[in-house]
């Protein structure tokens, strides 16, 4: 099912933005937490969101002001849009490029001539999408362990809760990443499915925002992926992580049967 070459190859083409994912999620969260220890800047930001609009203010609450504690601060940072946006890239453009984009310039058929199944080639490009993801994760990891650390604020709770944290992000993008593959395995263009799926997550994110706003959209919650992964709700015990984990996992593997089904019916030349 794994070709190493393949998965090492993947994994070198990619290593440039994998480092800088790694590299900003690292000192983002070292940042925030530095931030929150030296500068206390609870009542300034307390005083900003009284003269907010009731929604907004709502909004900034529910979503921001956890972060004013340590643990808060600590789970904010795996929430940044600034991670999200380099992970979501991450998950996109791995799929998109090695199965749409190659298939569009023939080497995906020059490969496939070759003794390698289309089963091993599928299953290897996703678990390599899936340790860059990983390894951007990992920089969260080891940014927030390290600034708890040093400001000796680091306890046996709050390490489990952050690593629940990070596996529930993982999950998240390894789902992106899926059904970027399954569009992938569909599509004839890198550029459209890329796009597509680009479309589809950041309308996922931007109704999740627009749901804890209007109570009418209140219904799309459930159907909403980033609805299960919310970093500051895991930290204060206010969600549960085994249902984001069986939701996440099984629409990871539902996209990745179809994905394995459809390109394995696919004429790759046309």
């Amino acid at each position: 099912m794994l070709n190493r070459d393949y998965i090492f190859l993947l994994l070198k083409n990619h290593r440039g933005l994998t480092l800088f994912g790694f590299l900003l999620s690292a000192s983002l969260q070292f940042l925030i937490i530095y931030l929150i220890v030296v500068l206390n800047p609870a009542p300034l930001v307390a005083a900003f969101l009284d003269k907010l609009p009731l929604q907004l203010r709502m909004l900034f609450q529910q979503e921001f002001i956890t972060s004013f504690s340590l643990e808060g601060a600590a789970a904010f940072g795996f929430n940044h849009p600034l991670v999200l946006t380099t992970l979501g890239i991450l998950a996109i453009i791995v799929p998109s490029r090695h199965l749409t984009g190659e298939a569009e310039n023939g080497t995906l058929e020059l490969l496939l001539s070759y003794p390698f199944r289309r089963r091993e080639l599928l299953f290897s490009l996703w678990l390599s999408g899936s340790l860059l993801l990983l390894m951007v994760v990992c920089g969260g990891w080891i940014g927030s362990l390290s600034a708890l650390s040093i400001y000796h604020q680091l306890t046996l709770p709050v390490f489990f809760k952050l690593i629940e944290i990070g596996f529930n992000l993982w999950l998240l993008f390894t789902l992106v990443m899926s059904y970027t593959l399954l569009a992938s395995s569909l599509g004839r263009e890198s550029g459209k499915v890329a796009t597509r799926s680009a479309g589809l997550t950041l309308i996922f994110y931007f109704l999740h925002f627009l749901s804890s706003m209007w109570q009418s959209l209140a219904f799309t919650k459930p159907f909403n992926i980033f609805s299960y992964y919310q970093p500051q709700k895991l930290m204060a015990n206010q969600q549960s992580f085994l249902l984001n984990v069986v939701v996440l996992v099984g629409f990871i593997l539902f996209c990745l049967s179809f994905s394995f089904f459809h390109f394995q019916h696919r004429d790759i030349p046309g």
